[in-house]
């Protein structure tokens, strides 16, 4: 035995710190080796498309193969959701982009930053889309779904008209939205003599958006719909239109309605009605209005000089979704038409609320909903049971509260936000709980010389210098200058002890000093130093 070493064992206070660290050497003598990037082919059944999942590929490298260097940072285009985007955007083999959003849709956007379709799911769409190889969107919602979505049949055509003629009707369509993943193939044309008792009548090619019913009777009343097809199948039906072809000329009666495409709950749009003849406005024509869903100003008049109609749309109050608005038209000379338009009626999205506490204080923070006057913050004691409002202006996305809070109680909370007078649908529900911040007393027992020879051993003794009960969990790590511990990292005990080995250097004589780290849990901090 050469000698004893006396050793000084202090506790030191760690900061966790959650983020990732980027370390450089400068001037260090370092090997640097130079790694070339080529293209990656997607695997494991992704779709070869030029970004087909979160990350780029199944290793999430986030590494583009493409180069951007000549990319100018100018915005070419932008398009507006009503929520948050928190998924990074996935992109298909036809340059389709897709991505979610808070407003509860998954949105594909053409590369032209357009619409070509969106897909509802009854939560937010957090998750960045991941795309099959054979063209199918992977998606999770926060309404603890996972989503699959394929090739299907088209969307209905849109804008269907008709006008008459001299024992003739001509009808006009646009193509749908959304083709279904697959090209039309061709367009089926549906005629009844009553609404709702049309059947099948002809059909015209994919390309083609018109056609031209010659086999009809002059002073009937004619109905029609039209359908598009693809590989996947046939789709809904169009607007209803209803025509009478009237003998006397080759006239051609038509109708034009303009109206907001998109409205949020109890809002209003202007609708303009025209009606022409040949072109030129139809004078004292009767025009009238009818909707599944919401309602108008009058809901009926006649044309002026230049064949208009001016009434309002109010949007309903507690519907979501597509309200389909009819409309009729009776000349005195002309016959009749109608037509049905289709109006979009957006949902208010659902907030994220977030939640901390500390002493007597809790914080809520809650992701933004798009046109909120202001937020109600519902507030209480038991889950479902939030019964107190605190209202905040719609500039707050963020609330301290620090009255009527006790110590040691738990609160519920949730928030809605309040769209031209409509109030949204709730957030999650979140509790917390403020507490005093609370410390560690800590023990250490062992000995305070030990021989060269060693190990010896420690234990520590964690205790809450509030309630003096074990803490357990806690996180400790311990660093030697000349000895070595064993273990030197782990976790307090269910009775709040840690016990590790001490052995000095070999051939050591002297001072050691032991430093003790402990951390977590959060409300405690060590802030005892041992000698």
């Amino acid at each position: 035995m050469r000698g004893k070493i006396k050793i000084i064992v202090m506790g030191i206070l760690v900061l966790l710190l959650f983020s990732s660290l980027a370390v450089g050497f400068e001037g260090s003598n370092t090997t640097h080796k130079t790694y070339s990037l080529e293209k990656e082919k997607p695997r494991g059944g992704l779709a070869n498309s030029p970004w087909p999942m979160f990350h780029y590929n199944l290793r999430h490298t986030g590494l583009s193969p493409y180069d951007t260097s000549g990319n100018p940072g100018k915005l070419k285009w932008r398009y507006q959701t009503y929520g948050g985007v928190f998924s990074s955007p996935a992109i298909g083999s036809d340059g389709t982009i897709y991505v979610g959003s808070n407003d509860d849709y998954l949105y594909a956007l053409n590369p032209d930053g357009s619409l070509k379709w969106k897909y509802q799911t009854y939560g937010g769409v957090f998750s960045s889309p991941a795309i099959g190889s054979d063209g199918t969107i992977y998606v999770g919602s926060w309404d603890h779904y996972v989503y699959s979505i394929n090739k299907g049949p088209p969307s209905p055509p849109q804008n269907l008209q008709a006008t008459a003629g001299d024992g003739q009707v001509t009808l006009t369509w646009q193509a749908p939205s959304d083709d279904g993943g697959a090209s039309i193939t061709n367009y089926k044309i549906y005629r009844g003599t009553s609404s709702g008792g049309e059947s099948y009548l002809t059909e015209v090619d994919g390309s083609t958006l018109s056609y031209t019913d010659t086999s009809v009777t002059n002073g009937q009343t004619y109905y029609y719909y039209v359908t598009a097809v693809n590989s996947a199948g046939e789709s809904e039906e169009s607007n209803e239109v209803s025509v009478t072809p009237q003998s006397g000329g080759n006239g051609q009666l038509s109708v034009n309605v303009d109206v907001h495409s998109t409205l949020m709950p109890r809002t209003s749009s202007k609708i303009y009605i025209n009606v022409t003849y040949n072109g030129v406005g139809v004078s004292n024509a009767l025009v009238s209005l009818s909707a599944d869903h919401g309602s108008f100003y009058s809901g009926s008049g006649y044309t002026n000089s230049k064949g208009t109609y001016i009434d309002t749309y109010y949007a309903p109050l507690d519907y979501i979704g597509t309200a389909t608005i009819h409309v009729n038209v009776n000349t005195e000379n002309h016959g009749k038409v109608s037509r049905d338009v289709s109006v979009n009626i957006e949902g208010i999205s659902r907030p994220i609320l977030t939640a901390s506490a500390g002493d007597g204080w809790i914080k809520l923070s809650w992701t933004p909903v798009n046109g909120a006057k202001w937020y109600w913050v519902y507030k209480g004691t038991s889950p479902g049971g939030e019964n107190e409002v605190i209202e905040y202006d719609s500039t707050t996305t963020e609330a301290n509260i620090t009255f009527q809070i006790s110590n040691g109680v738990t609160y519920y909370f949730y928030v809605r936000a309040w769209v031209n007078g409509v109030e949204g649908p709730a957030s999650n529900e979140v509790s917390v709980t403020p507490n005093p911040k609370d410390n560690f007393k800590v023990s250490i027992y062992g000995p305070h010389t030990v021989s060269n020879q060693g190990p010896a051993m420690y234990t520590i003794k964690l205790l809450s210098e509030r309630s003096e009960t074990a803490v357990s969990g806690a996180v400790i790590s311990i660093l030697s200058s000349h000895g070595t511990v064993t273990p030197s990292t782990g976790t307090s005990s269910v009775s709040g002890t840690f016990t590790f080995s001490y052995t000095p250097a070999s051939n050591y004589e002297g001072s050691d000093t032991i430093n003790v780290h402990i951390t977590k849990p959060a409300l405690m901090e060590l802030q005892k130093k041992l000698t």
